[in-house]
C-alpha cells in the first residue's frame, strides 16, 4: 500500500489484523501533545475509557467522520476523547 492514495477505502486495510494490544491488554504508554497544546501520556487515562483518533484533515475519510466523532463526544461525556 503507498501513502497519498488518490482515495482511501476501508478494503485497503485488513482490520482483522491487528498489530496492537489485544481487547482488555493496556496500550502501551506514549506521549502525544494535547488540543491545548500541552503534552499528555496514554498512562494518566488507565482505569477509564479513552478514544484516541489520529488523522489528517487532508484525509477524506477522516474529514466526513468528524461531526461522528463530535456526536459521539457528546453523547459519552464520562469518556475521554
Amino acid at each position: 500500500m503507498t501513502y497519498n492514495h488518490g482515495r482511501f477505502r476501508l478494503s485497503d486495510y485488513d482490520l482483522m489484523q491487528f498489530p496492537g494490544p489485544k481487547v482488555g491488554e493496556p496500550a502501551p504508554d506514549f506521549g502525544l501533545t494535547g488540543l491545548d497544546g500541552a503534552p499528555v501520556h496514554i498512562s494518566s487515562y488507565r482505569g477509564r475509557w479513552l478514544v484516541l483518533e489520529t488523522a489528517s484533515v487532508s484525509c477524506n475519510m477522516y474529514a466526513r467522520n468528524v461531526d461522528m466523532i463530535s456526536l459521539l463526544r457528546k453523547k459519552y461525556p464520562e469518556h475521554e476523547f
